[in-house]
């Protein structure tokens, strides 16, 4: 029986945008999701998120590579504005699910039916979401497991999910059809045909469809930014060649692809990069009068254009077309004529996928008193903690939390949210130092419409109010103003905040966690803290000790990441009996953060099976300001920080050499040579 629905409305879904009202829908800050259904509108149950590639960098780049903090940022997209736009990149997704209504006059009544298992063509950008579960979300394919509903408009396009094409495979390849038409209409036999970002979701789609149009003629060539891709590329017989570049730098990469190519002269290039900036590699790897295609909907057009004068040459410029008439039939043909095209999309969607899918409310909820299978905790110092941590969890106490740079303050905070009777309510982390002091009220606080130039046309609740009933967790909290001092430790007396612009004070029960790098004493002793606020939040301190002070678990966190980083990218290798000594004798200047990232590096950078003692000594000889010793000092908490900058600016001669050395910003370093007095060597 059919449910009630509204009259027809506009066919390109302009009914729906709240913000500004009467809008097309991809241009709306707010579209409106209530039910019920227009006649002319179509109701998915959603099953399944696709978001677009570079939307899901950027995501995973922000939420720095933890899965819970990622799902919390697409929900929190999501209920802001009625939809899934990025507001970085701008891209949205694509989606599947089941049909659940058609509005009478929906061109797909009577040719659909609820039940009916299709995938959207349209962005999620321009589709009403409303997202009531995110059950998993898989960190390698950028798909999110959901229970939810889209609205589909008259305009709307979709396509059926054939019954012999798994729905998390034929998603991602049907959402790329467009890029990869337009890719096979402007390639011609006999050309020479370059894919840059082969590894892209379009990328795979793109080598495809070319190879298509060149059959047995011609030269297809795979460029990737990818080590961990390599090898599933060169299996790939539709491939003449396959290039491993650096991404870091367009010139270099081109001077890569010259000395593997010569002078060849490349016809065509699609360019399916997702990366900011990259777009140079291709313009100045064209030959004089190609074509570029930029497949990737992230490129920035004037950066291409204004490169492509700025270097003097003439060549056909081709940006993303998400529609092209027949596009869905053309990749459901590719499909039939190439089942390795399929196959390509297995091992990212079926083999290993728990090595990458995390469960959301599932592991919450089937493991309360179990930690995270990516928490490691080793040693007398860290099980001390987690004692504390689970017995405080379940007490509606602030905590603050203590330690250097990098020692995983963010992961005990986790630890806590995790054991709390918060565990299923908003786990909202914020960086306390990247709030600007004019931004810090209406980041927290929220603000009402109307109260400053720019503000949204509804207002928009702060952090507190979006965290009601769960926990926020506060970083850097030491970096604050005295001024955001103030209004914080109001909040946290009063438990109420007032919007900017409203004099309404709003309850809010948020379960307040902070942490702090800074010995918030001294700033207290110096005027830069207030007294008030440091015994208001003081109320249970939990240390985290340097690496060098808890050798115990050095080993295990090393083995940790060595497996994790092994899974992900399909390379198998291991410690030698001599690399755990090495281990042990560094004295990580970058705690944890450090260790994670040179062991990634040499994972990848190695070409042994066996990471050997020599080669940790080699990375760790690289950070000048990394000290050797066969005792690590035992530095005190008040001083630890301040030593450890002394020693880096001793022996760096630049922010920049010393930011990266200490595995930081320079921005942070100019802070801290200010904070503590100190001078680069050379200065």
């Amino acid at each position: 029986m059919q449910n009630a629905v509204r009259p027809a409305a506009c066919p390109f879904g302009s009914h729906r945008s709240i913000d500004p009202e009467g809008t097309l829908p991809h241009l709306a800050w707010k579209l409106d999701t209530s039910l019920p259904i227009f006649e002319n509108e179509l109701l998915i149950r959603m099953k399944t998120l696709n978001i677009n590639a570079a939307s899901f960098s950027q995501l995973r780049l922000d939420a720095n590579d933890d899965p819970a903090q990622l799902v919390q940022k697409i929900c929190s997209i999501v209920s802001m504005r009625g939809k899934m736009q990025n507001p970085i990149t701008g891209s949205g997704g694509t989606l599947s699910g089941v049909v659940e209504e058609i509005g009478p006059c929906h061109p797909a009544f009577g040719i659909l039916k609820p039940g009916d298992e299709i995938c959207t063509l349209i962005s999620l950008n321009l589709t009403p979401l409303v997202i009531e579960q995110v059950k998993s979300v898989d960190m390698y394919t950028g798909q999110l497991e959901v229970d939810g509903y889209g609205i589909l408009f008259e305009t709307g396009l979709y396509a059926r999910i054939p019954p012999a094409v798994p729905a998390h495979v034929f998603l991602p390849i049907v959402t790329e059809a467009g890029s990869g038409y337009q890719a096979n209409l402007l390639c011609r036999p006999g050309m020479v045909a370059m894919v840059v970002g082969a590894a892209e979701k379009v990328g795979l789609v793109s080598l495809f469809s070319l190879r298509q149009k060149l059959g047995s003629t011609g030269l297809l060539i795979a460029v990737t930014m990818r080590p961990e891709i390599l090898p599933e590329l060169q299996e790939l017989d539709i491939i003449d060649r396959v290039l491993l570049v650096d991404d870091s730098n367009p010139l270099t990469a081109c001077r890569q692809i010259q000395d593997a190519l010569g002078n060849l002269p490349i016809d065509l290039i699609v360019d399916c990069n997702s990366l900011p900036g990259s777009e140079m590699l291709s313009i100045l790897v064209i030959r004089e009068q190609g074509t570029v295609y930029f497949a990737n909907p992230a490129a920035h057009y004037s950066v291409a254009g204004l490169g492509a004068e700025g270097i003097g040459k003439e060549m056909n410029l081709l940006f993303y077309r998400g529609y092209i008439k027949g596009h869905v039939d053309f990749c459901t043909q590719l499909l039939r004529q190439y089942p390795a095209l399929a196959q390509c999309f297995q091992p990212r969607s079926c083999s290993g996928r728990s090595q990458t899918l995390y469960y959301c409310q599932e592991e919450r909820g089937a493991h309360p008193d179990n930690l995270p299978a990516n928490i490691v905790i080793h040693g007398p110092e860290m099980t001390e903690i987690l004692r504390i941590a689970k017995r405080i969890a379940a007490f509606n106490t602030t905590v603050l939390i203590t330690g250097e740079t990098g020692t995983g303050k963010d992961v005990v905070a986790n630890i806590l949210h995790q054991f709390s009777s918060r565990r299923d309510k908003p786990f909202i982390k914020i960086n306390c130092s990247a709030i600007s002091e004019n931004l810090f009220e209406s980041e927290l606080f929220g603000y009402e419409r109307g109260s400053f130039t720019g503000a949204l046309k509804d207002g928009r609740a702060g952090y507190f109010e979006e965290a009601n009933h769960g926990t926020l967790f506060l970083d850097e909290i030491g970096d604050m103003s005295l001024s955001s001092q103030v209004k914080l430790l109001r909040v946290l007396q009063s438990k109420e905040v007032v919007r900017i612009g409203s004099s309404k004070a709003v309850s809010v029960d948020v379960r307040v966690i902070l942490a702090t790098n800074r010995n918030l004493k001294n700033l207290v002793d110096q005027g830069r803290f207030r007294e008030d606020l440091y015994y208001r939040i003081n109320v249970v301190n939990l240390y985290v000790p340097p690496l060098r002070e808890r050798r115990d678990s050095i080993f295990p966190l090393a083995q940790n990441f060595l497996q994790q980083y092994s899974e992900k990218y399909g390379i198998q290798k291991h410690f030698s009996p001599h690399a755990k000594n090495a281990l042990l004798e560094y004295t990580w200047p970058g705690n944890i953060r450090e260790m994670e990232n040179m062991i990634q590096r040499l994972l990848l950078c190695s070409e042994k099976s066996v990471i050997t003692g020599e080669d940790l000594r080699q990375e760790f000889q690289k950070n000048e300001c990394g000290r050797w010793e066969s005792h690590p000092r035992q530095a005190s908490r008040a001083d630890d920080e301040e030593s450890r900058y002394r020693a880096a600016a001793a022996m760096c001669h630049s922010t920049r050499e010393m930011a990266k050395a200490l595995q930081t910003s320079q921005s942070t370093i100019v802070r801290k040579l200010k904070k503590y007095g100190l001078q680069l060597m050379d200065t």
